[in-house]
């Protein structure tokens, strides 16, 4: 087994389900990575939202670890249309060209 590195996304319960539900309809993520939601204790924080979770996914890094991290990218994306979410360990910002940017996971 590879390298494995997490992911942390939290935000609104409903939205992180959604989103949990679009990874694991790719079966490439299903069978690389595992995942767990964490609901957070009930107070108002930066997202102004009293009933958060944070979704955690452990990837296995090998040959499909860009395309992984492509297709949680592009979720979060389509999480952050319908509220807010934050990220620990993805970086939402890299040049698409070099995957490089702040916070990127090879960093």
């Amino acid at each position: 087994m590879g390298e494995i590195r997490q992911v942390r996304i939290t935000g609104e319960i409903p939205n992180i389900r959604i989103l949990l539900d679009e990874l694991e309809s790719d079966p490439q993520f299903t069978d690389s990575c595992k995942t767990e939601i964490n609901r957070l204790e009930q107070h108002r924080d930066q997202l102004g939202s009293s009933f958060l979770a944070t979704l955690v996914i452990d990837i296995s890094v090998g040959l499909a670890g860009n395309a992984l991290y492509d297709l949680i990218k592009h979720g979060v994306s389509a999480a952050r249309r319908r509220g807010n979410v934050t990220t620990q360990g993805l970086d939402t910002s890299a040049d698409p060209t070099t995957g490089i940017g702040e916070g990127s996971p090879a960093s």
